[in-house]
């Protein structure tokens, strides 16, 4: 199925995660997505998903999650700002419908989903209370909204390696992947949308590189990688991501990280 790009109205925020996030969208796809699988595993244990449930992923990156989501029977569909990630997910996930734009005005109608998922994504919005009462309008009464990401930055071994890839990129934004990494955080934001608290759970998310050079491939994929590299220049780059992951290297000469994520299962 191709992808709807009429729904969806494009933005400063598409232009700007296409030329990020999409930089190097098969590396992320390829290399880097696959450390969430173990999270997306829990999600869909959790929330028993049935043939015909509808599931919408809401910044779904390369589409992992959306064709594991397929795999056991529900109704798919995925929308994400950056396009080269898009495309990925579309040839990656059959009888699925994706749709490209600014997850701040999603162009769905209200009560359309019994299951919204917004993982890694929440803590980078603009604001977050707004996103999940957009997220909230295209549930179905009794629907659920679970939200993941990083757990705390002392439980995450790429904690290290993401805010030195921070410190590298010149720009205004502040940029935050832990900042709904408390469960306590998280629930009070997901209040105030006028959301209620299901359950919560952390789940054991480690990267694992088999080498430096899948490794290197893998953490130079995220779209705060390629705003580091316009900053500060691809081997400045390269040498930090070294740097900061160096305890992480085994006898082996592969990498493993430890992480614990976090989701909340929330409804309306």
């Amino acid at each position: 199925m191709s992808i709807i790009k009429e729904k969806a109205m494009h933005s400063e925020v598409t232009e700007m995660q296409t030329k990020t996030w999409g930089a190097r969208a098969r590396d992320w796809a390829e290399y880097q997505e696959i450390q969430s699988k173990p999270l997306y595993e829990a999600i869909l244990n959790k929330c028993n998903i049935k043939s015909n449930n509808t599931f919408l992923d809401v910044g779904c990156g390369t589409g992992l999650l959306c064709q594991m989501a397929s795999n056991r029977g529900a109704r798919v569909s995925g929308f994400e700002a950056s396009e080269p990630m898009l495309k990925i997910a579309n040839d990656r996930v059959q009888n699925a419908s994706f749709i490209l734009g600014d997850m701040m005005n999603l162009p769905y109608e209200d009560y359309s989903f019994d299951i919204v998922t917004i993982i890694h994504t929440l803590a980078m919005t603009r604001d977050p209370v707004n996103a999940l009462n957009e997220i909230s309008r295209i549930t179905k009464r009794g629907g659920k909204i679970i939200i993941g990401g990083f757990g705390k930055p002392e439980d995450c071994g790429a904690a290290n390696y993401i805010r030195s890839i921070i410190s590298l990129v010149d720009s205004p934004m502040k940029m935050d992947p832990f900042m709904l990494s408390d469960k306590s955080e998280l629930e009070n934001i997901s209040k105030t949308a006028g959301l209620s608290i299901l359950s919560s759970e952390q789940v054991d998310c480690p990267w694992n590189f088999s080498n430096e050079d899948i490794l290197i491939k893998a953490l130079l994929s995220p779209g705060i990688a390629e705003m580091a590299i316009e900053s500060s220049g691809i081997n400045k780059v390269k040498e930090t991501i070294q740097k900061s992951v160096s305890n992480y290297k085994t006898s082996a000469r592969g990498y493993h990280i430890p992480n614990k994520y976090l989701y909340i299962i929330t409804t309306k």
